[in-house]
């Protein structure tokens, strides 16, 4: 872990030296990285005319909750990290389980720059934003992982739940926090900014071949319950109608599963026998809309590619008359 941005080299656990030892919460402390980074990057700007003294929205990360510790004034802005509970295990078949967890992000300001509402409320709300977005995103530009082989990540940054090693992750409510400082031997009340973030990660009973899946392997340890998390890639699963004349200009609806576009990334595109499609429009995860090319007759290929580059394809899927 230590090569994550922004982090503490801790000694992560090797799976493979049942002796070793885990420190940290990974979940947290890569979450950690990535929201800091992020609403630094988009609210610099502004938190500089803002706050003058400070350049950063977010100062330190801390992965456990505020009550746990004392901290300074030294740490804030800071953004406190904490499971609200204890994953909760939703069967999905024999085999198949969602681990799902709500974790809690915490911003507290600095209490000196923030005593007026008019500069502390705005601030929150930009701030709550920013990690909704980014986490709906799932990548920043100025996020990226050291040996990341994604070859966009330069310019596009890491993506987020790769590196959580989880299979979704989802930006919830949005509550302001009542808290009580004391100052100056005096206890003094403000409202502090919580975001409900939960995570999604895929458990199985054991290792097996899943050649719809791609996904990096874990473990809790040698005694611990294994776990392995996937990115689904798209389903093609038909194309409606599936015949039009050679000329082409025939709209059609192509459905299946797992199909998204990217705000950074891009849109997806469609082609029938390797000749793009106009007119594509992506309508939800299952269905996209486009205008079919000229073609020679025959049955041919239809195949969608999404932005991060992987793709679905349908044989004889649509046929040219």
């Amino acid at each position: 872990m230590s090569d994550r941005v922004s982090l503490l080299t801790l000694p992560m656990q090797d799976v493979g030296d049942p002796d070793s030892q885990a420190i940290g919460d990974p979940i947290l402390d890569v979450l950690g990285s990535f929201i800091q980074t992020s609403v630094n990057a988009d609210l610099a700007a502004g938190w500089r005319v803002v706050c003058p003294r400070q350049e950063k929205v977010i100062e330190t990360v801390q992965t456990h909750n505020p009550d746990k510790s004392a901290f300074t004034d030294e740490d804030l802005p800071c953004l406190f990290l904490y499971r609200l509970s204890w994953p909760k295990l939703t069967p999905f078949s024999q085999d198949w389980k969602a681990q799902v967890s709500q974790i809690a992000a915490l911003w507290v300001p600095d209490l000196e720059e923030f005593e007026k509402d008019a500069i502390r409320d705005p601030f929150k709300h930009a701030i709550a934003s920013s990690i909704h977005r980014n986490i709906e995103r799932g990548r920043n530009p100025a996020w990226r992982v050291d040996g990341d082989d994604d070859p966009k990540a330069e310019d596009y940054g890491s993506f987020l739940i790769k590196h959580l090693n989880v299979t979704k992750s989802e930006a919830r409510d949005v509550k302001p926090m009542p808290l009580q400082i004391i100052k100056a031997e005096k206890p003094y009340p403000y409202d502090a900014l919580m975001v409900t973030i939960e995570v999604t990660s895929l458990v199985v009973a054991q290792r097996d071949d899943y050649p719809e899946f791609s996904g990096v392997e874990g473990s809790l340890g040698p005694n611990g319950l294994g776990f392995q998390s996937f990115e689904f890639r798209p389903v093609l699963t038909a194309v409606t109608p599936n015949s039009g004349p050679t000329a082409g200009g025939t709209p059609i609806t192509v459905s299946g599963h797992q199909f998204f576009e990217d705000e950074l990334l891009g849109p997806l595109s469609l082609t029938i026998d390797d000749v793009p499609c106009t007119s594509v429009v992506w309508v939800d995860e299952q269905t996209i809309t486009a205008t079919t090319p000229a073609g020679s007759a025959g049955a041919k290929e239809v195949k969608v590619t999404l932005p991060n580059g992987t793709s679905a394809s349908l044989a004889s899927a649509f046929t040219f008359a």
